[in-house]
């Protein structure tokens, strides 16, 4: 007894892995293997919501879980859906910008929207977003210059005395601009729909097994000041804090506690396992 309980203490090697914003750990000793999840899921009626369905894994059905569901969190699916519906609208904005700017140049007149480009609504959301993937912030990184261009259109165009010439910038600058923030931001949204992986760690304490899908896999490290809560969250499924050796705060998954909902019986449809 001593002896496990003095093996418990020396251990301390931890997956690290990411659900949005936060850093969650998972105790490596139930670490069985990590991949990437390309086969289909095959739904299970009558499951937990936040289980997903099973994969055939060497020769095996592994029920795979949804840790986002599971913490009551949006799903992949959804922030994609959201993200998508805030861009599309973000995309109608400037075309009607620049419409705008046409109409106020034919009628004179006042054009009052905005010319700062941290001004606009998405100006002011593109200053605070920092996008977790590489590749998005790429392309978010393309729409800056002409997303200024086209705000400054606006400025070159009532500035221009000439008809012709404010023709020429709302045609050369204002349209061209905009094409360019419309495409960038189409290779955006489909750069974050493709930078997303199905990332399944598997966990094991040598009786039952199960799939837990995650957004990224982090790391594998040691880590400091681990504290147990002193309140029930998440149902329990987290009970404790730690820190990173970068002093980055996390959470620590219960894998125990998770491996529960692995004994899955749905006898009705032929399917049973523990």
């Amino acid at each position: 007894m001593e002896q496990n309980h003095k093996e418990k203490e020396e251990f301390n090697l931890w997956l690290t892995v990411r659900l949005q914003e936060q850093l969650y750990a998972i105790d490596c000793r139930y670490v069985d293997s990590i991949f990437e999840i390309t086969q289909n899921i095959t739904a299970l009626p009558k499951a937990d919501d936040s289980i997903l369905g099973l994969i055939h894994v060497r020769g095996t059905m592994l029920p795979v879980l949804d840790l986002r569901k599971l913490f009551q969190m949006k799903t992949v699916q959804e922030e994609m859906a959201e993200f998508q519906d805030m861009i599309s609208l973000m995309k109608k904005d400037h075309i009607d910008w620049v419409n705008t700017l046409k109409r106020c140049v034919d009628t004179q007149e006042e054009f009052t929207l905005a010319t700062d480009p941290h001004c606009c609504k998405f100006g002011r959301w593109y200053d605070q977003y920092k996008p977790t993937s590489q590749v998005v912030q790429h392309y978010f990184g393309q729409i800056n210059e002409p997303h200024i261009r086209l705000h400054q259109s606006a400025l070159h165009c009532f500035a221009a005395t000439d008809e012709a010439e404010k023709q020429r910038i709302i045609k050369e600058e204002a349209e061209k601009a905009m094409e360019q923030v419309l495409k960038s931001l189409d290779d955006a949204v489909d750069a974050y729909q493709k930078s997303y992986h199905k990332m399944c760690v598997t966990i094991s304490d040598g009786v039952s097994q199960i799939g837990i899908l995650v957004d990224e896999i982090v790391s594998t490290e040691e880590l400091n000041h681990i504290q147990e809560l002193n309140f029930s969250s998440r149902e329990s499924y987290v009970h404790t804090v730690a820190q990173t050796p970068k002093e980055s705060n996390l959470l620590v998954v219960d894998a125990a506690h998770i491996l529960l909902l692995s004994e899955i019986k749905n006898i009705e449809n032929g399917i049973e396992f523990d």
